[in-house]
């Protein structure tokens, strides 16, 4: 059976393979190293089987997907589309917002609620959890959501 290769980097002139199925596996990755240099658009391979990564150094301009295409019809590995984000599960609103927060541009309210989950930190940390780590919480998770909800 073919492998798999998951394309890890791709930039001009330099293309990063993992083929997991693969790793340690010497013999495979010198016939992929062997092969892949014989191919006219490329300027050099490494291989490293411990990691299951395949670099090519590419000369340009290359179309890398007709040199993949090849390698699959010499049974080297077929490349398979990386996972997309989609496929991970969705964050909880404030948890994305805060995310956010170390975005370019973020609002000044961003920066007040960060003080304010750190302020309800120490007061948790302190053991007044009843009023001001509650309080300092409520506050900062109303300025993540936009200021949306009851007062």
């Amino acid at each position: 059976m073919t492998a798999l290769a998951l394309i890890e980097h791709a930039s001009p002139g330099r293309l990063r393979l993992r083929v997991a199925s693969r790793r340690g596996q010497a013999d495979y990755f010198e016939t992929v190293r062997s092969h892949l240099a014989a191919e006219p658009a490329v300027r050099a391979v490494q291989v490293d089987p411990r990691t299951g990564s395949v670099l090519l150094l590419l000369h340009a301009p290359t179309d890398t997907a007709a040199l993949l295409r090849r390698a699959a019809q010499h049974g080297l590995f077929t490349v398979v589309a990386p996972p997309s984000a989609q496929d991970s599960p969705e964050l909880p609103a404030p948890l994305r917002a805060l995310g956010r927060l170390a975005e370019p541009g973020t609002a000044g309210g961003g920066l007040l609620a960060l003080t304010l989950l750190a302020g309800a930190a120490v007061q948790g940390w302190r053991g007044q959890v009843a009023a001001p780590a509650i309080t300092l919480t409520w506050y900062a998770l109303q300025l993540l959501r936009g200021g949306k909800g009851s007062s």
